[in-house]
């Protein structure tokens, strides 16, 4: 196969047969030629040897991106609304002494944080509930709890509004009840 001029300009300089400023003025010569028309410009031979990669080759990485983006997507929506077996699972999957850890942490007696620790609590399974009985959090739980109501019960007397008061207790009042268990109500 026979190379171009420009190609062979390049390869005589590149095995030293041509000095810099030869290949230089040689080079310019050549395309001072093809520009006005007096060197013929040979397109397609130059380019002969070149194999061209398929087609679906240049598809693929637009399949990959977008797999990866619907998985992302898919997975995104997931987290944001999982179906209610999933949070079946996360509940059951969690001890019942993080649940005390994650309540003492976020120290919130507030009615909706007890309503929601006492369902929560319920969920859990009656050897789960007995394991964490006997954890070392346990104790820390029920004495924290214990002032909650000792100072509730003072509260009840000058509380802007005694109902609340009384409802407050109340929700603290079960929630000591549910941990003791069933074994502390006979």
């Amino acid at each position: 196969m026979k190379l171009s001029p420009t190609r062979e300009l390049a390869r005589r300089y590149a095995a030293g047969d041509l000095s810099l400023d030869d290949y230089r003025s040689q080079r310019r010569d050549l395309i001072d030629g093809v520009c006005s028309g007096t060197q013929p410009f040979q397109y397609g031979q130059t380019t002969s040897h070149i194999r061209r990669k398929p087609a679906w080759l240049i598809w693929v990485p637009l399949v990959i991106v977008l797999a990866a983006g619907a998985a992302v997507t898919l997975g995104v929506m997931y987290a944001r609304h999982p179906s209610e077996s999933g949070l079946r699972y996360q509940v059951l999957k969690q001890s019942g002494s993080q649940l005390l850890s994650e309540f003492l942490d976020a120290n919130d007696w507030s009615e909706a944080s007890i309503t929601h620790f006492v369902a929560r609590w319920k969920q859990l399974p009656l050897r789960e509930q007995q394991a964490t009985r006997n954890s070392y959090i346990y104790p820390r739980m029920t004495a924290q709890l214990q002032e909650q109501i000792v100072s509730q019960q003072a509260m009840l007397e000058v509380a802007p509004d005694p109902k609340a008061a009384v409802r407050h207790l109340a929700h603290l009042q079960e929630m000591a009840a549910q941990l003791a268990g069933p074994q502390a109500n006979q």
